[in-house]
């Protein structure tokens, strides 16, 4: 790839931070959120403030709410909370334990007891909720060898959403189809080490492989802003490469900065978890009302496909080079390259 990439402009940094330490006041709120009878959910990874409280916020409406968590104790304590906040709900509530995202032959077998549970349903909503945000020291690399925010924030949800498309992309049920995918503000950290990221990117990804000179990696903030980076620019692609069953079952694919929030996904920076940053961030609930924002409202459409949502409920434009790389064709060589990477996972069909 040749293209010349946009030059780093700081104004967009000073906004993106402006937006996530001083939001807009959110107005699409659960009492503007729709009955969800009939509607079915899938919410992956909410281990965090943010996802408990999607899967919780959707569940109240009645939606049939299928989540993928980390360990079945987890599952079962947040299955036991929701349930009894909220018994007066007819949604139904499956949280699916034991998902451990640094193994990445595990996604199959979840897709097939989703399918499962589905048993013949349409999904109306996905949400690729996983994230992290620094390596700790046992966990560098992945079961298959791979750095592990790369893996968990990049090939996870692509994964997923391989198995997910024939339940999503079904005729049955058009009246709402969305794809959350998560990001945030570090996405405009991705490019400051690397200037030629989106020139380059199969070399700098090849710094994520199995065997790589791990020397040649940036800072863990770096890496984390690269995958927010990929998620902005999944979103956009994965609309492309669907357009046209996209267009007749009006799918909208879009990608979400949550805030700025006191969440334990922050637990591995001590800057994150100062004083001063908590002042100014707020409660995970708010992260949920901009992903429900992103997964309900009724004014998302079709044109909005690949869109960067901003706290709360906000329609932003992530930094230049990412721009010029959702503009070129970056994003769909991209995300190219990724189905390149899952490709030893998903020769089988489900």
């Amino acid at each position: 790839m040749t293209e010349p990439i946009a030059p780093f402009s700081k104004i967009p940094l000073f906004k993106d931070f402006y937006y996530g330490f001083i939001p807009n006041k959110p107005f699409y709120l659960p009492e503007h959120y729709p009955n969800l009878t009939n509607k079915t959910a899938i919410v992956i990874s909410p281990n965090s403030a943010v996802g408990s409280n999607v899967v919780k916020l959707l569940f109240s409406k009645d939606c049939n709410v299928i989540a993928i968590v980390k360990s079945q104790s987890l599952a079962d304590s947040m299955k036991k909370k929701i349930t009894k906040e909220y018994p007066q709900s007819n949604g139904s509530l499956t949280i699916i334990g034991m998902f451990d995202v640094l193994d990445l032959t595990l996604i199959k077998p979840i897709c097939d007891k989703i399918k499962t549970i589905l048993n013949g349903k349409a999904v109306n909503i996905i949400i690729h909720n996983s994230g992290l945000t620094k390596l700790r020291k046992s966990e560098k690399e992945s079961k298959q060898g791979i750095e592990s925010v790369f893996q968990i924030n990049i090939m996870v949800p692509q994964l997923f959403q391989h198995y997910l498309d024939p339940l999503f992309l079904k005729r049955d049920d058009v009246s709402l189809k969305r794809i959350v995918w998560v990001s945030g503000s570090s996405q405009l950290l991705g490019g400051s080490e690397y200037d030629n990221f989106f020139i380059d990117y199969d070399h700098t990804f090849d710094n994520h492989k199995n065997n790589s000179n791990t020397q040649k990696r940036p800072s863990s903030l770096t890496i984390y802003g690269q995958t927010k980076d990929g998620n902005i620019m999944q979103a956009k692609a994965w609309a492309e490469k669907h357009q046209k069953l996209v267009n007749k079952l009006e799918c909208v694919s879009v990608t979400v900065y949550p805030g700025n929030l006191t969440t334990d996904l922050h637990r591995d920076h001590d800057w994150l978890k100062s004083k001063p940053f908590s002042l100014f961030s707020k409660d995970g609930i708010y992260g949920a009302y901009n992903e429900l924002y992103a997964a309900l409202s009724p004014q998302l459409t079709t044109e909005n496909q690949g869109s960067y949502i901003v706290p709360f409920g906000h329609f932003e434009k992530p930094r230049e080079e990412l721009e010029t790389a959702l503009e070129d064709g970056t994003y769909m060589r991209f995300w190219n390259l990724i189905e390149d990477w899952i490709r030893d996972f998903t020769k089988e069909t489900m």
